[in-house]
């Protein structure tokens, strides 16, 4: 079940006359798959409160999945929704690095995203929902409540 972000509603309207999607984003279930790792594989504790993720991502290394070439690191998997049973919405999500690079993927109808965090002091994330005769809703979230598993350290040979 996807949960509620901690905004105001009035912070998550935009102009336009027509009714609201109701933009929701959450921590995927931990026992969902993401090609061979579960959502519990990757992180613990997720929570989106006030615009900020806060929680635990696990190290991982070679990970390799829809998207990514075969990457060390720590791995954010959330779902995306509609809190207003709003069917056909286009969500996109947009990865914004710390230079103001952005990098956008429109969702499939799982709504499932991985995302690799490569900065949690610097990058965000922000999640927009369209469709015909309704408001654009648009989320900018932040990583820095995060704690990111380091590198394990590299063993010497005797």
């Amino acid at each position: 079940m996807l949960h509620r972000l901690g905004l105001p509603r009035s912070v998550r309207i935009r102009p336009g006359g027509g009714p609201l999607i109701g933009l929701e984003v959450a921590a995927e279930d931990s026992e969902t798959d993401f090609w061979g790792y579960t959502a519990a594989d990757l992180q613990d504790n997720i929570e989106i409160e006030n615009g900020v993720i806060s929680g635990d991502l696990n190290y991982i290394a070679d990970y390799s999945a829809a998207g990514f070439d075969p990457a060390d690191g720590n791995f954010l998997a959330l779902k995306v929704g509609s809190s207003e049973d709003v069917e056909d919405a286009t969500y996109v999500c947009t990865i914004i690095d710390g230079n103001g690079t952005e990098r956008s993927v429109t969702l499939d109808e799982t709504g499932q995203i991985v995302i690799q965090i490569k900065d949690k002091d610097t990058q965000k994330i922000r999640f927009t929902a369209t469709k015909a005769g309704y408001n654009t809703d648009v989320v900018t979230l932040s990583l820095t409540g995060l704690n990111c598993e380091a590198a394990p350290a590299a063993e010497e040979e005797a």
